[in-house]
């Protein structure tokens, strides 16, 4: 009995103090410190609704009770605390947060392929034969006038011989026929130093060296040494290497992902650690009818 008594008493003790610290708070407006510590008050909060800052003690607008201060020694405490053993079994890193404009990205497996832009073809303008090939295999890598065939060709040999022998007239009175003639051996595609070899010669040659028009590969040779050819033969075609063509294979759902002109990144696996830039271009447009395929 006497202990219920003792019980009964502290409790009221405690419900009177706890009373008296209550009504203390009732009139602490934030930014001031509380009677009887030293400890300042921040501002009042509903702790269900935390974002939400109150200058004065009083009830929650938001729920059944009263606002709860928050100290300014409490205020750093705030947050998710993980222990260390935890922190290093996560594998968590801490990083220094920095705004960024976050870029989508896309990866794709593609192949490499000619710049069809950057195409050359050696032509025959003139019936002949191909009397030596420098050139015998696809995929040869060449410069820019480098020999690339001889060919042997009758026309040209006597467009050669007439335009010798209007060298040696009087040069007033057969200029323009020169000139003429001089302008049909650019038509028939006599290199431009094999016209400039016969002028400091005066020497005409059956056979005449054909060279790559631009630096690159060949990709395709039409003839072989000793064949004959027509006029308007391919003999080769040279594909430039200044720029190329990577084809990515990109899954018909994300095309609309990827915009013309964007930036574009490559990795091939026989350069490994190399990589290349470039930017995005549409290799194919097709046009919906509305009234079907």
């Amino acid at each position: 009995m006497r202990r219920s008594v003792a019980a009964v008493a502290v409790l009221l003790v405690i419900g009177v103090g706890l009373g008296w610290w209550l009504r203390g708070m009732q009139n602490v407006p934030a930014g001031a410190v509380v009677p009887g510590t030293e400890r300042k008050i921040l501002y009042w909060h509903d702790p269900m609704v935390p974002g939400q800052r109150f200058d004065k003690p009083g009830p929650s607008p938001f729920m059944d009770m009263d606002l709860v201060p928050v100290y300014a020694d409490a205020a750093g405490e705030a947050g998710v605390r993980i222990d260390s053993n935890t922190f290093q079994n996560l594998g968590i890193r801490v990083g220094r947060v920095e705004r960024v404009a976050l870029q989508p990205s896309l990866a794709a497996v593609g192949n490499v392929a000619f710049d069809d832009r950057r195409v050359a073809v050696v032509q025959a303008r003139v019936a002949g034969y191909i009397t030596k090939l420098w050139v015998k295999a696809t995929l040869t890598q060449v410069r820019k006038n480098q020999p690339l065939a001889e060919l042997t060709s009758p026309e040209w040999l006597e467009a050669q011989n007439e335009y010798l022998a209007l060298l040696r007239e009087d040069a007033t009175r057969a200029a323009p026929i020169t000139a003429a003639a001089r302008r049909r051996l650019v038509v028939l595609d006599v290199p431009e130093a094999v016209i400039a070899k016969l002028e400091r010669t005066r020497q005409a040659s059956a056979a005449t060296t054909l060279y790559s028009p631009i630096a690159g590969v060949v990709s395709e040779i039409g003839v072989r040494e000793g064949a004959s050819i027509d006029s308007g033969s391919m003999l080769f075609q040279v594909n430039g290497l200044s720029t190329v063509w990577v084809n990515a294979q990109i899954p018909e759902a994300q095309v609309n992902s990827v915009a013309i002109g964007a930036h574009v990144t490559a990795r091939a696996t026989s350069w490994p650690g190399e990589t290349f830039t470039g930017a995005s271009r549409p290799c194919c447009r097709r046009s919906i009818s509305p009234h079907g395929p």
